[in-house]
């Protein structure tokens, strides 16, 4: 009977960087919030207090999207998917086209500001951190070039 060496060949075990492990993570309770507004979406309620029903629909298909792109991201980011990194950069930089018109809209209410606030900060860090020359080269699975 043949025996086989324990290891044929050399592999290179690639650690997640810590910040993608924050953001994936970030992302996922994202798309918590995202789910618990839908458990708390009444349409019923939201028509008796006049607003238009078009308006009921666009929240709730927002509110659907929001979870389906934030659940995506943070388990495809925990996973390291090379799409992934992409696929954050470009959501985050259509949130940050829509701040504008959240500040607009809420500019009277101090604790809509503040989230705003924070949610930009986050948007501005993922993209700037995702496009370091370790994190591209984690995400492409290069294990020369990663964060210990």
């Amino acid at each position: 009977m043949k025996t086989f060496p324990r290891c044929l060949y050399a592999v290179a075990i690639m650690k997640r960087p810590k910040g993608v492990t924050v953001m994936g993570c970030i992302f996922l309770y994202m798309a918590f919030a995202a789910f618990e507004t839908l458990l708390s979406y009444q349409p019923e309620a939201r028509a008796a207090a006049g607003e238009p029903p078009p308006q009921i629909d666009r929240v709730f298909a927002f509110s659907v999207a929001n979870l389906l792109i934030a659940l995506i991201l943070g388990i495809a980011l925990l996973n390291m998917k090379r799409w992934s990194r992409w696929a954050a950069i470009a959501t985050c930089v259509a949130s940050l086209a829509l701040i504008p018109r959240v500040v607009i809209a809420g500019h009277h209410m101090a604790d809509i500001m503040i989230l705003t606030a924070l949610k930009t900060l986050f948007y501005v860090w993922v993209i700037w951190y995702l496009t370091r020359p370790h994190i591209k080269a984690a995400f492409r699975g290069r294990p020369g070039h990663q964060l210990a």
